[in-house]
């Protein structure tokens, strides 16, 4: 079984960059979801976690005296926080955490408001010295064997595994194209009886057979299968 997939059927998707994972998974996604017999479609959300992002100007900062530890000081009190001291309560220590309110921080508009003091004792908006964006990023980023993975998963009614898993692989390989460096691997969480099974898909298209897939009679609308 395929860590934390309660699917039939998962596809396991190895790679490096985020984006190009989320667009093999949809592919892939298209192509099970348009099988006959293919129902409960799942492919693993790996963004639409929003990121503030600041790419510091070093022409600005140096304009106004000011240098890059300046500028993400600033920063890290007023996003993060920043532990100033140690606080004892009997034998207990606390750390006390320098962190501007939230007023500063609840908007992008805000956050780009706050003011930095420069030498000469000006006080420089944070806009002046910084690009400031609010992007799309990952919610979460899964691995395997030190590997960033994505996982599509399906389950399937009203035909055998078995043949529906054949069917998957041959038209995934024909229909998905798999940039250099980017692998497959099929799992699901069904067991006890063995169909010949293809366990994994590099972007050369070579492919292995190191295990038997296994898969449990399941009962469907029209019978059971195996």
């Amino acid at each position: 079984m395929v860590s934390g997939v309660r699917s039939q059927v998962a596809v396991k998707i190895f790679g490096d960059d985020i984006n190009q994972l989320r667009r093999l998974g949809n592919q892939i996604g298209r192509v099970l979801g348009g099988m006959h017999g293919a129902t409960d479609l799942r492919i693993e959300q790996i963004t639409g976690q929003n990121y503030l992002t600041l790419v510091i100007d070093r022409k600005a900062i140096a304009r106004y005296g000011l240098n890059v530890e300046d500028v993400n000081n600033v920063i890290e009190i007023a996003n993060g926080g920043r532990v100033a001291t140690q606080v004892y309560d009997g034998e207990r220590r606390f750390p006390l955490v320098l962190r501007y309110p939230t007023s500063y921080r609840d908007s992008i508009e805000t956050f780009e408001g706050i003011t930095i003091s420069s030498p000469s004792g000006a006080l420089v908006p944070l806009k002046e010295l910084a690009d400031i964006q609010v992007v799309d990023g990952p919610s979460q980023i899964s691995r395997e064997s030190g590997k960033r993975r994505l996982v599509v998963g399906v389950n399937v009614e009203g035909r055998d595994l078995g043949g529906f898993v054949q069917e998957a692989q041959d038209k995934i390989a024909k229909q998905v194209s798999l940039p250099q460096g980017y692998t497959l691997d099929w799992g699901g969480n069904s067991k006890t009886c063995s169909v010949p099974w293809r366990g994994s898909w590099s972007s050369s298209r070579s492919r292995s057979w190191p295990f038997s897939f296994c898969c449990s009679c399941c009962s469907t609308r029209s019978g059971w299968a195996c």
